[in-house]
């Protein structure tokens, strides 16, 4: 199935969102997660963005890698709901590292980041996402 221009471009971003996570690189990941930033993880427990990177830096949360195996793509406004499936390697709170098949359903919101600056039209290749929210949960 061809994916539309909309959805491939919200596919690289969930990628680079997710190598970054592996990469531990917290200072990207603070500046795609909006202030208001929450994460639900797979216990139900929610954390803060702040607590989410700070887990993040001492591999409370250690992803070794994933494989994204279908990214669905909602639009509602300016915010997108996206639900990613994957296959992920990883380890919680120093359990044993697992692969385990993880759904991520995050909300995405477009930024003014994204317009054109000559028509003031929001362009798929100019926008920028903030990353309001993510979800886990096992599928």
């Amino acid at each position: 199935m061809l994916k539309t221009p909309l959805e491939n471009d919200v596919t690289e971003y969930y990628r680079s969102v997710y190598r970054s996570v592996i990469d531990a690189e917290v200072d990207t990941l603070d500046a795609v997660f909006d202030e208001g930033f929450t994460f639900t993880g797979l216990s139900g427990d929610e954390s803060d963005k702040e607590e989410f990177l700070s887990n993040i830096a001492d591999e409370s949360i250690n992803v070794f890698s994933e494989n994204v195996e279908r990214i669905y793509v909602k639009k509602d406004g300016d915010m997108l709901n996206v639900r990613g499936r994957s296959k992920v390697n990883l380890s919680v709170d120093g359990d044993k590292r697992r692969i385990r098949k993880i759904q991520i359903d995050i909300v995405l919101r477009k930024t003014e980041e994204g317009k054109d600056p000559e028509t003031g039209e929001l362009r798929p290749e100019l926008t920028r996402w903030r990353v309001m929210s993510a979800k886990a949960a096992l599928y």
